[in-house]
């Protein structure tokens, strides 16, 4: 399951949730369920006000059952939602193996991605002698991208454009 955002509190009276996400309003139109504390709902409808989106979901009908969905909320693995080429979820990238064009001795693995204001900062650790570095995920960094083989593919020279390489 991929993490969706945060059900933060209830909204009104008739059973709506407050979804503090980063998905956009276009990609949430595509959610069909969510998954909370576990458990699968059908999203009857969504709609985004003042920063979060507002989610009704079947079978929460009042304010009390609505509250109690507070949490971390998820993707069920049967919903997919194609985002556009240069955007990834989180979830994805964490594991995958990083190469980069015109540096074929390099190796290494995404294992943490940091949120920021600006873009999101992919931290990658080397193999095998390879060093580690940081890069925000900014246009043009990105070659490829193979969700089913887990691998990303750099440019290398614009990664040394971007990159924070440890010493």
């Amino acid at each position: 399951m991929l993490p969706l955002g945060t059900i933060s509190r209830a909204h009104g009276v008739r059973g709506e949730v407050r979804l503090l996400t980063e998905l956009e309003p276009q990609y949430l139109k595509e959610v069909t369920a969510i998954v909370i504390h576990g458990k699968e709902y059908k999203v009857e409808r969504a709609r985004f006000a003042g920063g979060a989106a507002l989610i009704k979901l079947e079978g929460v009908h009042d304010r009390d059952a609505a509250d109690a969905l507070r949490g971390e909320a998820y993707l069920p693995d049967n919903v997919k939602i194609e985002l556009p080429e240069d955007r990834f979820f989180i979830d994805e990238l964490i594991g995958c193996r990083v190469r980069i064009e015109g540096d074929e001795s390099y190796s290494g693995e995404i294992y943490d991605v940091l949120r920021n204001g600006a873009a999101d900062v992919w931290c990658v650790r080397g193999e095998n002698g390879s060093r580690d570095f940081m890069m925000p995920q900014v246009k043009g960094v990105v070659r490829e991208y193979a969700l089913d083989t887990k691998l990303v593919v750099l440019d290398g020279q614009r990664l040394a454009e971007v990159a924070v390489y440890e010493d």
